[in-house]
C-alpha cells in the first residue's frame, strides 16, 4: 500500500509538468554573495558605509551614567547594553528571565572592546583621549548596526580573530548622514 501510494507521488509529479529547470533558483546570486566566506581581504581593501542613527532624544532621555570615558560616551555605552539585549521570561508563569542577545557577534566584540580600551588607557599604552574617540566612533558604528542589515559585516567580523584586526574593522566603517 505505501509503495503504491508513493509510485502515485512520484509519478503524478513527474507527469505534472514543474520542471526544476524552469523554477526560480532558490538563493538570488546577485542579491547574496554566494563567496562571501571564500574571500580574504585586508582591512585597507573594506570600505562599509552605513546610514548614520541619530540616537540623540534617547540618549538625552537617559540618567548621567558615571563610568572611565565622559558622561556622553558612557551614556552610548548604557544605550547600546539596553538596545542589544533583552529579557525575556523563561515560560507563562515563571519568574526567572534570560537575557537574548541582539545580533551577539557584534556585542560580544564590543564587550571586549571596552575592557581593552579601557585597560590600555589606564595602564598609559594609549592616551585616554584617544581611547575615548575611537571608543565613541565605534558605538556610533554598533548602535547604527543595530538598526542597518549588516550581515557582511558580521560575516567579516566573525572571519577576524584577533581583537586588533576586529577594532581596525569598525574603525574602517565610513557613517554617512
Amino acid at each position: 500500500m505505501k509503495s503504491t501510494f508513493l509510485i502515485l507521488i512520484v509519478f503524478s509529479c513527474f507527469f505534472s509538468g514543474a520542471s526544476a529547470l524552469n523554477d526560480p533558483p532558490l538563493i538570488d546570486l546577485a542579491s547574496n554573495n554566494a563567496l562571501e566566506g571564500v574571500r580574504t581581504f585586508k582591512t585597507e581593501d573594506l570600505r562599509f558605509s552605513f546610514r548614520r542613527v541619530i540616537l540623540d532624544e534617547q540618549l538625552a532621555a537617559l540618567p548621567p551614567v558615571k563610568g572611565f570615558f565622559s558622561a556622553e560616551v558612557e551614556k552610548k555605552y548604557h544605550l547600546l547594553n539596553e538596545s542589544y539585549t533583552q529579557e525575556v521570561p523563561m515560560g507563562p508563569g515563571s519568574l526567572s528571565t534570560r537575557t537574548v542577545v541582539r545580533k551577539p557577534v557584534i556585542y560580544s566584540s564590543l564587550n571586549k572592546m571596552y575592557k581593552h580600551f579601557r585597560t590600555e588607557a589606564r595602564k598609559g599604552r594609549m592616551s585616554t583621549s584617544d581611547a575615548q574617540l575611537a571608543w565613541n566612533h565605534i558605538l556610533e558604528v554598533s548602535l547604527t548596526l543595530l538598526y542597518s542589515s549588516s550581515e557582511s559585516f558580521e560575516a567579516e567580523l566573525r572571519d577576524r580573530k584577533e581583537l586588533s584586526e576586529k577594532i581596525d574593522l569598525f574603525l574602517t566603517v565610513q557613517l554617512t548622514d
